[in-house]
């Protein structure tokens, strides 16, 4: 009789990429219910979207379980996995270019508004509008907000409005860490760019009840143990419904001696990034 294999736990770099199915996400009702309701027909109908909300609020997790169910490609977005690897090395943009669809190939595109020059998304618009051999085609604009501020949305602007691409944008409530200032013009701008998107959607606190039943999700997915029961209380309550920030936390426990999460890692941990 052959043995039977443990499966292979999850490293601590692996989990920091960790999407859930999109069913499996705390909280966000509203966006779930749109994203799931989506997946149950073609992508081709899709419209544009904004995700509003402060980091760690599942913002592009959410986007990339999404995608992952309409493409069918369980392996989207994994950064070390090439399903087509033929012995030539591939970067991970060009693995995610074109994915496969009921009818014919759809073209992923990517860009931060925070990150990317202005030339790399002007780069990266062109040869989106130019995938014509594509059935459909896709933007994920991470950092909308950014983008704005760096005064790119007027080179974002025909993407929003030609035929055959849905475009899904995240956006931190349209908040710059560079610039605070507003102008009557800048207003303008800004909703001439939202009123591009049909759809504008902000994510949710989950209740400390959807919070643990997660982080009791994760446990199980990533093979972790728990030193006591009021850890994970303490950890809900130090979160304060951020689920990115107690993911962090659960990341850590990852590389503790025995996979264990313990009430002085939840105590020592500061997850707050502001």
């Amino acid at each position: 009789m052959t043995a039977a294999t443990e499966p292979d736990l999850i490293t601590a770099c692996d989990a920091k990429g960790f999407v859930p199915p999109l069913g499996m996400f705390a909280g966000n009702h509203t966006l779930k219910k749109k994203l799931l309701g989506w997946l149950q027909r073609p992508i081709t109908n899709d419209s544009n979207i904004i995700i509003e909300g402060e980091p760690g609020t599942a913002k592009t997790s959410m986007a990339i379980a999404y995608l992952r169910q309409q493409f069918q490609n369980p392996y989207f977005y994994r950064e070390h996995h090439d399903p087509q690897r033929s012995g030539v090395p591939r970067t991970t943009e060009e693995i995610r270019e074109w994915q496969p669809g009921p009818h014919g190939l759809i073209y992923f595109m990517q860009i931060n508004g925070a990150t990317d020059s202005a030339a790399l998304v002007r780069s990266k618009l062109e040869q989106l509008m130019y995938a014509m051999n594509a059935v459909h085609r896709v933007l994920l604009v991470d950092e909308l907000g950014e983008l704005f501020w760096n005064d790119l949305d007027e080179t974002l602007r025909p993407v929003l409005t030609e035929p055959g691409i849905s475009v899904i944008g995240t956006a931190q409530n349209f908040h710059s860490k560079r610039r605070m200032e507003t102008t009557t013009e800048q207003e303008q701008r800004l909703s001439a760019l939202t009123r591009r998107f049909t759809h504008r959607i902000s994510t949710e606190t989950p209740t400390d009840r959807e919070h643990l039943n997660f982080l009791i999700y994760l446990l199980k997915t990533w093979g972790l143990k728990v030193d006591r029961p009021e850890t994970l209380q303490v950890l809900v309550a130090k979160a304060r419904g951020i689920v990115g920030w107690s993911q962090r936390i659960l990341i850590r426990a990852i590389d503790e001696p025995n996979r264990k999460l313990t009430y002085d890692l939840v105590e020592d941990a500061d997850v707050d990034p502001r």
